[in-house]
């Protein structure tokens, strides 16, 4: 199986919806830095968010930046970030309760 058809991990996911939350993008195209996301995700190792972010890359859900060094997320990383987004609004609001 390849990697690319693997779901991402709990914390691969986390790190994606990370990477798509617009409120982070500061001028909107420019990419999360790797101590930037770090930060936000309570990791303080650089290679440990390198690491994630090499494994969203292997599943295309995110693309190396062409403007700048870091990383965007992709039309399918997109995608999946905003269900996870929208199932955790649906709960905060009393979904499913």
């Amino acid at each position: 199986m390849s990697r690319r058809s693997e779901a991402p991990t709990p914390r691969q996911l986390e790190a994606l919806v990370e990477l798509c939350r617009p409120m982070f993008w500061e001028p909107p195209d420019m990419p999360q830095t790797v101590r930037t996301l770090g930060a936000l995700l309570g990791i303080r190792s650089t290679n440990a968010v390198n690491d994630l972010l090499q494994r969203l890359l292997e599943r295309e859900l995110v693309a190396k930046s062409q403007t700048r060094d870091g990383y965007i997320p992709t039309k399918a990383g997109r995608n999946l970030a905003g269900k996870v987004i929208l199932e955790d609004e649906w709960r905060a609001a009393g979904g499913g309760a």
